[in-house]
């Protein structure tokens, strides 16, 4: 197990060299600069070469890429925003917590309705109870999240009024307030996290279901019913716990799913997180944080499936993942 996770480990060095290089890649690909389309009539065509010469825009690819990863490996310096004139670490900071608040109550929201959906429809599969919650998985696969953003936000926030329909905690409030300040984070978090968590729900609803008809059906389950165990016994000790463990593997990967799909439902909700960063930094053409953002999409990539694939070996140490 400890052999695997190092070389496991190890592997995801040269994994996040290639995607830096990738990231460096593309943003070198998009047109212009950060200096491009400067709406200051004072800079002149001469002025705005001195200052591309200045934040080193004219040097090589190769010599603005190697000091770009020394900066990140020696200093853990990201470089500085040409819009906020600060640190992209600084800026990133500030609106990463807001999104794993986001991602971590859509995960919560997301199991505590696929697991129940999951189990009722493979136990009681080709039932009414089945048909329904199938076609609620239907209805998802087909459904975009920023559509079923937009219909929670129009019905809940704008014509009901229960929920907030921007910002991630309301005006003129403060931690220094306790309680009624959490509160009101959390009120402005429940809406963006729902309509993420209905979407993203489905695909998990279908596996348990297909892997607890699929265990019904095993020698091991049919020994178990011939000796006249009990039909719940059956299933809460011996499908269920089966049809559970490969849920839990997949975990890493719904982590980095949903730190990386954020972008959508924060737009959509003016959610102050990296999400709403990513998209200004593109119109804006901030390369030092559009580049650091997608390096950090991808890393979370890379990390949750070094974690699935722990997990996995966890559960089943019978497994070896190549």
């Amino acid at each position: 197990m400890l052999q695997f996770t190092l070389r496991r480990f190890l592997i995801m060095i040269p994994q996040l060299i290639v995607l830096s290089f990738v990231v460096f890649l593309i943003a070198l690909a998009m047109p212009g600069d950060a200096l491009t389309g400067t709406l200051d009539p004072n800079l002149t065509v001469e002025m705005l070469e001195i200052q591309r010469e200045l934040l080193g825009l004219n040097n090589p690819w190769y010599v603005r890429y190697w000091d770009w990863i020394v900066g990140i490996v020696t200093r853990f310096d990201f470089g500085r925003s040409f819009t906020w004139q600060m640190p992209v670490t600084a800026i990133i900071g500030e609106r990463l917590g807001n999104t794993l608040r986001l991602s971590t109550l859509t995960l919560v929201i997301m199991y505590a309705i696929a697991i129940p959906l999951g189990i009722i429809s493979g136990r009681h599969h080709d039932t009414w109870k089945d048909k329904i919650i199938t076609a609620y998985t239907y209805l998802g696969f087909g459904m975009p999240t920023m559509v079923a953003g937009l219909l929670l936000l129009f019905s809940f926030g704008f014509n009901l009024g229960w929920f907030p329909t921007g910002l991630s905690v309301a005006p003129g409030m403060s931690p220094d307030m306790g309680l009624p300040y959490h509160l009101s984070r959390l009120h402005h978090l429940i809406l963006p996290a729902l309509s993420v968590a209905l979407i993203t729900t489905v695909g998990t609803v279908q596996y348990l279901r297909g892997e607890i008809i699929d265990l019904e059906q095993r020698e091991f389950i049919l020994t178990v019913r011939a000796k006249g165990a009990d039909e719940n016994r059956v299933y809460n000790k011996h499908i269920f716990r089966n049809a559970l463990l490969p849920i839990a593997a997949f975990l890493g990967f719904q982590i980095a799913f949903l730190i990386g799909g954020s972008v959508l439902v924060e737009t959509v909700f003016s959610f102050p997180g990296i999400g709403g960063l990513f998209i200004g930094s593109i119109t804006g053409r901030d390369f030092s944080v559009m580049m650091s953002l997608v390096l950090l999409f991808g890393a979370a990539t890379i990390v949750g499936s070094f974690l699935s694939d722990v997990i996995m070996m966890m559960v089943d140490p019978r497994i070896e993942i190549e």
